[in-house]
């Protein structure tokens, strides 16, 4: 990062601090661009492709919150009680819940199979966490991106469409 030790504990007190306010900074800036993605005029397909495509583009490029919340699991419940934890919280709850709403989109206009709107999204983001936890894979570390998000969006939308 180009800063020393004492530079960063200058901000921080602990690795601790540090890795909630990279979390927080991530999980914000993830949220404004799903919002971004969803409030969008276009079919619900096409916003799950460009959330699919944000979602490897932030892993493979940025390594920022879909990297992170997957290699910190229970770091929330860790966090002390306070303004962080609680935004960290609500971060964490509307991310998926702005996905969910894409998915809802898709539902009610039959472009998406008629299942619960939150079990679909469950399945999908688990899929998505899935995917990051295992690209060492031997079938999966030699795709590209582009190749690798071609294939995860046609099995995704595919797979829920109507």
């Amino acid at each position: 990062m180009g800063y020393t030790k004492p530079a960063l504990y200058y901000y921080f007190k602990s690795k601790e601090d540090l890795f909630a306010s990279l979390m927080l900074n991530s999980l914000a800036e993830a949220e404004d661009r799903i919002r971004a993605i969803g409030a969008q005029a276009c079919p619900a397909s096409d916003k799950l492709r460009q959330v699919i495509g944000l979602y490897l583009d932030d892993h493979f490029t940025r390594r920022g919150y879909f990297s992170i919340c997957h290699v910190a699991p229970g770091f929330k419940d860790k966090m002390p009680a306070g303004q962080e934890r609680a935004e960290l919280e609500r971060l964490s709850t509307s991310i998926p819940q702005t996905i969910i709403g894409i998915i809802r989109q898709g539902v009610d206009s039959g472009e998406f199979m008629a299942e619960d709107p939150a079990v679909l999204g469950g399945l999908v983001f688990g899929m998505l966490a899935g995917l990051l936890l295992h690209l060492g894979l031997p079938t999966l570390r030699n795709l590209d991106r582009p190749a690798l998000g071609a294939r995860l969006e046609h099995i995704i939308i595919k797979g829920i469409s109507a």
